[in-house]
């Protein structure tokens, strides 16, 4: 597959913009998971909540960030996973309809849906269908641990969308040096 790289990948990560639909399905997953309760607690401590919000909008990615690290510091960094994974399975219609689609076209799709809501990075996604195996790398998009731990969610996420029994193993992380992050699925 063709490899997107956005026009702001130069830009520093502060000045990097994201969709507000990111940050709403953080606060859904908050919500869902947490309470009434925990929403507020996140709300208070961050300043703003999904009022203040809209998906369409776009909002600097340090937005996204506070939610997870708040996420991370308050319920342990596993809960950012699990964000992830929350967040890409409740795509609505999308969340029923990837069951009965190929691997080729759900990361296809997965590439246009990142283009669309992160306005800045690089994916690409090498698919190995007849062996089911996938390797996504994504470059320059994160700068914290907790952003990396919801990528991996995301991807589980995917999968269990799919009904795929696998695994996710993450093999790279751009902020521990290496060049990109690197997620590889395996499946039976």
């Amino acid at each position: 597959m063709p490899e997107f790289k956005s026009p702001s990948v130069d830009l520093p990560m502060e000045k990097r913009m994201l969709k507000g639909g990111v940050i709403l399905g953080y606060f859904a997953f908050i919500k869902k998971s947490y309470g009434k309760e925990g929403l507020n607690q996140c709300i208070e401590a961050l300043g703003f909540g999904p009022k203040d919000v809209k998906a369409e909008k776009t909002y600097p990615r340090v937005n996204s960030d506070k939610v997870l690290q708040w996420l991370s510091e308050n319920k342990g960094m596993d809960a950012t996973r699990h964000c992830g994974a929350y967040t890409v399975m409740h795509l609505g219609i999308l969340s029923y309809l990837v069951r009965f689609a190929t691997w080729e076209k759900i990361l296809h799709r997965a590439k246009e849906s990142f283009r669309g809501a992160f306005l800045f990075g690089k994916m690409t996604i090498d698919l190995d269908e007849p062996n089911n195996k996938a390797v996504a790398k994504l470059m320059d998009v994160t700068s914290i641990k907790e952003s990396c731990n919801a990528w991996q969610g995301v991807v589980e996420g995917a999968m269990r969308l799919k009904r795929a029994n696998g695994v996710v193993t993450k093999t790279k992380c751009q902020i521990d040096g290496d060049p990109y992050c690197e997620y590889q699925m395996t499946w039976e």
